[in-house]
Order: C-alpha cells, then structure tokens, then sequence
C-alpha cells in the first residue's frame, strides 16, 4: 500500500500555510484540511434520527504556485521537506538548491536556480539530511536572485 503525503500551500486570504490535501478545481487551488460531523437536529440531545449529524469540510483557497508536496523527508534539523523548498547542502558557500519533482525519474530532486539539471536526487537514500532548509520559493525568493547566472 503506498504511503499518502500531505500538501502545503500558502493561504489566499492570511498568508499563513496550510497543510492537508491538494485539490485543484479549475484555476483555483485548494488544501483540504479534512471533513468531521456536526449535530444538525435540534429536537433533542438524545435523538438518534436518520438526520442527526451532517457533515463538514474544511477547505482554503491557496496560490497555486506555493503548493508543494512533502517529500516524506526531514533534514539535518528534523524539518520537513517539501517542494519547493530551498535548500542548503553544507557542500561550500553559495550553493543552494531547489527542492523539486523530477517528472523524469518520477522522484523528488534538487536543482540550481534558473532550471540547472539536477544535482542530487533522493528517494530512499539519506543525502537530503546532511543539509538544511533555508526558507522555500514563496517566501524567500529574495534568496534565488543572482543566483540564476552562476
């Protein structure tokens, strides 16, 4: 059985983060926290009616392009990792890298600014933990400029 990873995505209406699943519809990005029951007949608090609980979501608009999915991952400090992520490998001064979905081999990867071709890939290896997450691509996107020509 495969294992289901949450979304992140960066709420339209507060700027904060929510997490949960991904649920696109049309251009509309959504992060579907999950459902409970609420009690919907009044007619008594014994009642036991076909009617007695309805059911709720909870759903928040979020910007398309700051949705990422986590990589089932943590780094050197135990924090997890999702896409989009800007990553510090420890390897030398200046080198960050970006947290991505390689359609290609189908895992998640690290690339440079300005769409350079991957350097690490991980999956079940451990290279993502040597390093740290330094901010993502949303929030911090004052970190990837000049860092597009090197």
């Amino acid at each position: 059985m495969s294992e289901q990873r949450q979304y992140r995505g960066k709420r339209v209406d507060n700027g904060e983060w929510a997490y949960g699943w991904y649920v696109p519809i049309k251009e509309q990005a959504y992060i579907f926290l999950g459902y409970g029951l609420i009690k919907s007949c009044s007619c008594c608090d014994c009642c036991d009616c076909q009617y007695d609980s309805i059911a709720t979501t909870t759903m928040h608009e979020v910007i398309p392009e700051s949705v990422g999915q986590s990589t089932g991952v943590k780094d050197k400090c135990g924090v997890e990792i999702y896409g989009g992520d800007l990553y510090d490998p420890a390897l030398g001064p200046d080198l960050l890298m970006i947290v991505f979905w390689d359609e290609k081999r189908a895992c998640f990867g690290f690339k440079r600014p300005g769409n350079r071709p991957s350097a690490f890939i991980f999956g079940q290896d451990e290279c993502a933990t040597y390093g740290t997450i330094i901010g993502n691509t949303t929030d911090s996107p004052e970190l990837l400029e000049n860092k597009d020509h090197e």
